[in-house]
């Protein structure tokens, strides 16, 4: 599954070395992440948090988007790391998108059919809430990971407000667009929500 999943990132955006992957049994870890192991980014995976291996394609060109757009780039700065969180896991839902575009959207954003639903109807509401300016961009990265019950927030949705910035932008420049975000973090950076 990871080898059909990393053949078809490959034909959209071929990696300067081909990475690793590592599987983990055994203790509590995400679904997946990328991660540096001796000094050099590696796919992983928590294999204990998987109820059946559906999503594990999609996941892999996900993670294989976090580590295009990791490597050597310099540290994002405080203020623009809810932007980066936000605009990044954009990047890798659109990168899924792209390798496997027979999958329905909700399995892209890795969210359920309520949560895509609950985005689409609430947009505008996100927008207010969370690029109004008035929450520091720590503030908006604990919106971001634990939701805002109090407000009606549900966590991760700011994923969907990454995924369509990066649509716009790439409909915008065609198919390379999305090259341009996995090649150049200033590009990606500067996109805006």
């Amino acid at each position: 599954m990871v080898n059909e999943a990393y053949v078809r990132c490959r034909k959209i955006m071929p990696p300067e070395e081909e990475p690793d992957v590592y599987l983990f049994i055994g203790f509590f870890s995400p679904d997946g992440f990328v991660m540096d192991y001796k000094k050099k980014p590696v796919i992983c995976f928590g294999l204990e948090r998987f109820k059946d291996f559906e999503l594990l394609k999609i996941l892999f060109v996900h993670e294989y988007a976090h580590l295009l757009l990791n490597q050597g780039g310099e540290e994002i700065p405080q203020e623009k790391r809810f932007q980066w969180l936000t605009i990044s896991e954009g990047v890798a839902v659109y990168l899924s998108l792209l390798a496997f575009p027979n999958r329905k959207l909700s399995d892209h954003l890795l969210f359920t059919n309520d949560k895509l639903n609950w985005c689409q109807k609430n947009e505008f509401y996100m927008r207010e809430k969370c690029l109004s300016r008035k929450l520091t961009s720590q503030e908006l990265i604990d919106l971001y990971k634990q939701g805002a019950p109090d407000l009606d927030i549900p966590p991760g949705v700011g994923r969907y407000l990454g995924f369509q910035a990066v649509q716009k932008y790439v409909d915008h420049k065609a198919r390379d667009g999305i090259k341009d975000l996995l090649s150049d973090r200033k590009k990606t950076l500067a996109l805006e929500l």
